[in-house]
């Protein structure tokens, strides 16, 4: 069954790999946010993790019914621009410079999905393969600003808490 589910999706074992470390780190690093965090870390977590899964599942739904074809730009434009205003807005609401650096390397990933589809290479190309390589660190670096917020939340508790 699963080897016709991957199949039906284009998936190789490496893709399948990147998908499965994506997903356990994406996860691994909400959890940190929400229990480490502060309010506006566990809204950012959530919203991340929604962000994530809800456009990995709406193209892989997509790819199953067309075939192969990856979906148009507008699902990446509202998935990963959803999620940049999210933590624009929460940067600004919560005067939070990490979730400024969430929202400003979700920019730029987002600009890079663009460039990758309006190159219209397929996936084994170099060049398509640097773009998803990057883009794949992106994510990690987005994740790495997340924790940085629940580590200066964690830090600024220390500091405020009572003595004794």
């Amino acid at each position: 069954m699963w080897s016709e589910i991957t199949a039906r999706l284009h998936l190789t074992a490496a893709n399948q790999l990147e998908i499965a470390v994506g997903l356990l780190a994406m996860a691994l690093t909400c959890r940190f946010c929400w229990v480490r965090g502060e309010q506006p870390d566990r809204i950012g977590a959530v919203v991340f993790a929604v962000c994530w899964i809800g456009g990995l599942t709406v193209e892989m739904i997509y790819i199953w019914f067309s075939g192969g074809e990856r979906p148009p730009l507008l699902s990446d434009v509202v998935w990963d621009g959803g999620l940049a205003l999210a933590f624009l807005s929460l940067a600004l609401r919560s005067n939070n410079l990490w979730f400024g650096a969430v929202a400003l390397v979700q920019g730029v990933q987002l600009a890079l999905v663009a460039a990758d589809q309006a190159m219209h290479e397929p996936v084994a190309t170099p060049l398509a393969a640097i773009l998803i390589r990057t883009i794949n660190l992106l994510n990690f670096a987005m994740m790495a600003a997340m924790i940085g917020s629940a580590v200066q939340a964690m830090r600024r508790r220390r500091r405020t808490a009572p003595i004794g």
